[in-house]
């Protein structure tokens, strides 16, 4: 809250399932497998402008254990105690990836090009075959450039950092983090989703009856409906804090309440409403939504960040 609107890298939200690779700018090339004209990319001549046009705008990030402690305290799950600040928002910058599956001689779905696979280093993790994290996206999704899905390289008008996927990563706005590969090393175009453990076993909802042992023992894992990809509506509060108090009578007069509100799908956050009394009652409150001005510059009506109300 005290850094605004746009958050800066440091205390952006960091979540990885292992140790930080050391990648290098001048070492590192991108893999890209089952198009028309496979190859290998440094990160210079992704970065060129030539093989796609270079393009910055900003995205709220969240994992999708945002606010999980809440949900634990009702039914414990598999996930650790997120409260609600594992949201940030960021001006990413990198090459769309339809502009770059353009190049490279995809330009519409087909029966051997569904899916669009991304997985980070090899040997990383201690589960998987191969010990990578990977996901894949239809390629619907890959081509729609009204997604705005990014291979991003700077995160607020600087490189990124490790912690944050330096120094390649993919950015689908309005999607969980769990479906965003950081330190991305691989791209492959295939007719099936990604096999990758993580893809399956990782970003689930599974019915209330179902805990782990059940979904492994039922294969609930693999049943495609049940997979988190797109941010559903939230709202937290930034003030007042947790378990604070507002004392009667003294100085004070009045008391601040403030907060966010993001949800998935490049819809808008048109309103915030707040109770007082339990929920009889409601206010609406007065929102702030500085994306407005960004997407009509950029002639889109997709809105990927948070309101602040």
């Amino acid at each position: 809250q005290d850094a605004g609107w746009i958050t800066p890298p440091s205390i952006h939200v960091v979540r990885n399932h292992g140790a930080v690779p050391k990648l290098s700018w001048a070492e590192h090339k991108l893999k890209i497998t089952g198009v028309p004209r496979p190859c290998e990319v440094s990160m210079d001549e992704l970065t060129s402008g030539k093989l796609a046009e270079v393009a910055s705008f900003p995205v709220t990030f969240i994992c999708a254990g945002n606010r999980r402690k809440e949900q634990n305290m009702t039914k414990k799950t598999v996930g650790f105690n997120w409260g609600c600040a594992a949201v940030g928002n960021s001006v990413w910058t990198g090459i769309r990836l339809c502009d770059l599956l353009n190049s490279l001689g995809i330009t519409k779905p087909s029966k051997e090009h569904r899916f669009v696979h991304f997985h980070g280093p090899l040997a990383e993790l201690p589960q998987g075959k191969d010990g990578s994290y990977g996901t894949s996206i239809d390629i619907g999704w890959a081509l729609d450039r009204e997604r705005d899905v990014l291979l991003a390289f700077k995160q607020n008008g600087e490189l990124l950092t490790p912690d944050h996927g330096a120094p390649l990563r993919t950015l689908l706005p309005g999607c969980i983090g769990g479906r965003m590969i950081k330190w991305l090393c691989n791209m492959h175009v295939s007719d099936k989703p990604s096999e990758n453990h993580y893809h399956y076993f990782d970003n689930r909802v599974l019915p209330p009856h179902v805990d782990a042992e059940l979904a492994t023992a039922e294969g609930w894992w693999y049943k495609p409906e049940y997979i988190i990809n797109h941010m559903n509506i939230n709202s937290a509060m930034f003030e007042p804090r947790h378990n604070s108090t507002f004392p009667t009578g003294g100085k004070h007069k009045t008391l601040k309440v403030c907060g966010y509100a993001y949800t998935g799908g490049g819809n808008m956050i048109i309103r915030a409403e707040i109770s007082l009394d339990s929920g009889k009652s409601w206010e609406i409150a007065d929102l702030t939504r500085p994306e407005d001005e960004i997407a009509a510059a950029r002639g889109t009506d997709k809105h990927w960040c948070w309101a602040w109300w």
